[in-house]
């Protein structure tokens, strides 16, 4: 297929207009709601086209693309849903993750969660959870409830169907990524298919009901309660357990209910991205006396705690409180 028109216009449209079309359309196809879509020319097509005109251009599935294609579904058609597009009615776009018979593996950032039905519980609400299959043969299933920094739902999962709310400002599906932003570069969400194995959290900034909880690169998987514990690790795997993370009001439990937990260590440094000190445990945590941290080992501080009004060890010549401390 020609990648230029006849007028030279290429095929590549430009990420402003495609983002414009997925806002107009709910982040799905115009006719059924599913966000695994392309972008179709619809009047005039695209070898008819002199620009890449938002107003002209659908988000449409594969099968219906195929649909319009055979001529069993008319571009006419086609216009209409765009003026009144499936996802605007139901409130949300959807596709199905492909999840297999064997119990799936559930990866947040470093953190890596194996054979375990409860991932995430949050404030006694089971953020992410795995269910056997309903029949023998059958899939197991995924369920999950994702927000943003302000506590707002981005994506839910329902027993391996994934939604997004048309509220969202931009939803991005390309291959088997999922990419939730809230505004012009501000990531709420990446997440990567794994079928069958499972799904792959690769950034996250959640808020739920006074609970934390990041994902980024440059900081491994960070969990903050309401009454301040944190934990935070570069690498941890968490196999058997009933509950992997459990964060209360005033504490956080790793590997709850048996099981075994596994967590890294690094040797030391300074991050090349961000350039603060890399510690020499990549986990650590602050427990409450009221609700100790669920671990195999008693905890260590790996070197003596900083004052908030002292200087910060990263050597910036600002108070810890007004660098690091933040």
């Amino acid at each position: 297929m020609a990648q230029v028109n006849k007028y030279g216009l290429s095929r590549d449209i430009d990420a402003a207009v495609k983002r414009l079309v997925r806002q107009r359309d709910g982040f799905g196809c115009v006719i059924c709601g599913s966000a695994i879509y392309t972008y179709e020319h619809v009047d005039p097509v695209f070898a008819e086209a002199t620009i890449h005109d938002a107003d002209c251009i659908a988000l449409l599935c594969g099968g219906c693309h195929g649909r319009v294609t055979k001529r069993l579904l008319s571009k006419a058609s086609v216009q209409r849903a765009m003026a009144s597009p499936r996802c605007k009615e139901t409130g949300f776009s959807f596709g199905p993750f492909d999840i297999g018979t064997d119990p799936p593996t559930i990866q947040i950032g470093p953190v890596t969660a194996r054979n375990v039905p409860v991932v995430i519980e949050a404030m006694d609400d089971e953020i992410l959870r795995v269910e056997p299959p309903e029949q023998v043969g059958g899939p197991f299933r995924i369920s999950a409830l994702l927000a943003n920094q302000s506590g707002t739902e981005v994506l839910r999962i329902e027993r391996n169907e994934w939604q997004t709310p048309i509220e969202n400002w931009d939803v991005h599906v390309v291959g088997a990524k999922i990419t939730i932003h809230n505004g012009p570069g501000d990531i709420a969400l990446d997440l990567v298919a794994d079928p069958p194995a499972g799904i792959i959290l690769e950034r996250l900034n959640m808020f739920h009901k006074g609970a934390r909880l990041m994902v980024r690169a440059d900081q491994g998987f960070v969990v903050r309660s309401p009454g301040g514990a944190e934990f935070t690790t570069s690498g941890a795997t968490i196999a058997d357990s009933q509950v992997a993370i459990s964060v209360s009001p005033n504490g956080i439990a790793v590997g709850r209910g048996g099981g075994s937990v596994y967590i890294d260590s690094l040797t030391g440094g300074t991050n090349p991205k961000t350039g603060w000190p890399i510690p020499a445990h990549s986990s650590r945590a602050r427990p409450s006396p009221n609700h100790p941290m669920d671990a195999s080992e008693p905890y260590t501080r790996p070197e003596p705690k900083t004052g908030r009004n002292q200087p910060c060890p990263c050597g910036s010549g600002l108070k810890y409180k007004r660098c690091h401390g933040r």
